[in-house]
């Protein structure tokens, strides 16, 4: 669901891969593995170049944290129940 259409535009370079899992899948994830997904989803595209290919790839991406920020808190998150249980009950969009 997006506020209106400039917001949907901007969200379909992110969007594009969750959907192809959304078809492949009974259920939809919550959001919180939905935008580990698409964390992991940019992450593997910078890491084979893809981000230098596309002129686009950084246009209106003004967040400065970076995979690692995320990263060093997964000893937190390890210890956290509610969020093992999301984490291993809905991780198909990180394969």
């Amino acid at each position: 669901m997006f506020c209106n259409k400039k917001c949907q535009v901007l969200g379909w370079k992110d969007h594009r891969s969750e959907c192809k899992a959304f078809k492949s899948h009974d259920a939809i994830a919550n959001i919180e593995v939905r935008l580990l997904g698409r964390i992991v989803t940019r992450y593997k595209a910078i890491k084979l170049g893809k981000d230098k290919e596309d002129n686009n790839f950084y246009k209106d991406r003004t967040s400065k944290r970076s995979i690692m920020d995320i990263w060093s808190h997964t000893d937190l998150i390890k210890q956290d129940p509610t969020a093992m249980t999301k984490f291993n009950g809905e991780n198909f969009l990180v394969q």
